[in-house]
């Protein structure tokens, strides 16, 4: 046996010695190992992920992982810290009162934090509290409605907030009932009922609560409405209300749909977009509501006895091509039309054509034509084609392109009977013959007039043009009342009818309108900075 410690001249009882201490150490180390290698298992892997988006609301926080982590906070740029949900598809919204840095950090069970993101927040991108009100409901009829538009208004009649509903047909709008003046839901075809398509339209005039449901009652809805030629099923009122005495129009297929009853009072409850009328009736577009066949002065067949209420709302791409007499949105007024306002329209006939009403023998109120192309054969006009002796036209005013293929074409009425007060009129015009800003024939025999009113509008005429009116007739009697504080610009070269007061146009800008021109500028007229004064109904 070979002997390692004598050979090296080591005791035996110092190598001993030397065994049990080397044996010591390694048994230390072991347990060393051992005990780290249990402490990093004892603690599962923990990671997260999340996605955190800005929004007008605040910061969009989305959980797409968690693998062992017990919290997440939020830490606020003021340094102060909130527990926020931390599952698996969570969604939170947190505020983003403050500017600064707003932080996302998870939490391990043994208190190990990780900061997931951190997002920069400006002074501009702050949110108060009160926009993270949320504003629910269902729009239904049995069954629910997918895609209707719901829309929230505040006092001043503005659109705040709009969304549309899901395939449940749910809403929510990001907005405080308190904020709230009237909720509006507008369905256009989306489901059917009893096999036709459903149009539908309703208003909520009092919001007291986070959660509004439109449920249409069933029971008071209208079928068999004829619009575009196709059978659709009009639907306006809501469970537990009574029939409105008053209905209301939120879309193109129920403005159409007044045609089946033109003596009842409607309400038009938001902006209607009305291009698709182009492709209606094989080309026709729009059927006016009414119809009237004959001459100028032929008795109607239909009048509009009703009363329509804009609201101030727009009636946006109607189109209307006919070859009859008495075109407009509204053929033959013998009723109300108030706050109507068509824009972007295209309205052509043969005579009367209007871009409100083709004939007018009763009032309209505060309403406008606004960049209309108008075309006829006479009789045509911006607002009007003709207004009779009991026509009167209030505060309204016309824009665009009005052209008359023979005679009677005015910026506001072509052929002129009526009175005519607060009113003006910017368009293009084209007529062979008595053709005027305001009015093509003003006829002084039924003691017409056309007072505190206003023309810009350019004239294209061979004869018989004015700045005011085209040809002013007398009674027989020799009396008449053509104007009075009605103003008319000097750029129409060579006018046959001086009709009113002649004014070049920089003098009515801003606030000389004040100084030169004879009008109520408290309650009826505002001036415009380096334009010409409007209306102070308009918005």
């Amino acid at each position: 046996m070979h002997n390692y410690f004598k050979e090296k001249g080591i005791s035996p009882v110092i190598g001993v010695i030397l065994l049990v201490a080397v044996t010591v150490a390694l048994v230390a180390l072991a347990t060393v190992i051992v005990f780290n290698i249990g402490s990093s298992v004892s603690e599962p892997s923990a990671r997260s992920t999340v996605n955190v988006d800005k929004t007008n609301n605040g910061l969009q926080v989305q959980v797409i992982r968690n693998d062992n982590i017990e919290e997440m906070r939020v830490t606020y740029p003021n340094g102060s810290v909130d527990t926020i949900d931390s599952n698996v598809g969570d969604s939170i919204l947190i505020p983003m009162e403050n500017s600064g840095k707003y932080s996302i950090t998870s939490v391990t069970s043994s208190g190990s934090e990780n900061v997931l993101r951190t997002v920069s927040v400006s002074d501009d991108e702050t949110t108060s509290t009160t926009n993270n009100a949320q504003l629910t409901g269902v729009v239904s009829i049995n069954p629910v409605i997918p895609d209707a538009i719901v829309e929230a208004y505040n006092a001043d009649n503005d659109v705040i907030k709009s969304t549309t509903t899901n395939t449940n047909g749910e809403y929510s709008l990001s907005v405080s009932s308190t904020n709230v003046d009237r909720l509006v839901v507008s369905s256009s075809g989306a489901v059917t009922y009893n096999g036709e398509p459903v149009y539908a339209g309703a208003e909520i005039n009092t919001v007291d609560s986070d959660t509004v449901n439109f449920n249409f009652d069933e029971t008071k809805i209208t079928t068999g409405v004829n619009v575009n030629s196709s059978s659709v099923t009009i639907a306006n009122t809501l469970e537990g209300k009574p029939t409105p005495s008053t209905i209301t129009v939120a879309n193109a297929h129920q403005l159409q749909a007044i045609n089946s009853d033109v003596n009842l009072t409607y309400k038009i409850i938001r902006d209607i977009n009305a291009d698709k009328t182009k492709e209606w009736n094989d080309g026709k577009g729009f059927k006016p509501l009414n119809a009237k066949v004959g001459t100028s002065f032929g008795s109607p067949d239909i009048e509009f006895t009703g009363e329509l209420n804009g609201n101030n709302h727009n009636i946006t791409g109607l189109y209307i091509n006919r070859t009859t007499n008495a075109v407009g949105l509204i053929g033959y007024n013998k009723g109300v039309v108030e706050k109507i306002n068509v824009v972007n329209s295209t309205i052509s006939g043969n005579e009367q054509i209007g871009g409100v009403v083709g004939l007018n023998a009763n009032e309209i109120i505060k309403s406008s034509a606004r960049n209309v192309t108008i075309s006829g054969t006479e009789n045509v006009g911006g607002l009007s084609g003709e207004s009779n002796y009991n026509g009167e036209i209030e505060q309204s005013f016309a824009t665009g392109n009005i052209t008359g293929k023979t005679k009677y074409v005015g910026g506001l009425v072509g052929f002129q009977q009526g009175f005519i007060n607060n009113s003006y009129t910017n368009v293009r015009l084209q007529g062979d013959s008595i053709v005027g800003g305001i009015a093509g024939w003003h006829d002084g025999f039924y003691s017409g007039y056309i007072n505190n009113s206003y023309s810009i509008s350019t004239i294209n005429s061979s004869s018989e043009s004015g700045g005011l009116v085209g040809r002013n007739q007398r009674s027989a009697n020799g009396y008449y009342y053509p104007q009075k504080n009605s103003y008319w610009n000097t750029n129409i070269s060579n006018p046959n009818s001086k009709i009113g007061t002649e004014i070049t146009q920089n003098k009515i800008k801003g606030d000389l309108a004040k100084t030169n021109m004879n009008f109520n500028f408290t309650d009826t007229w505002v001036t415009v900075e380096d334009n010409y004064p409007k209306l102070h109904w308009q918005k």
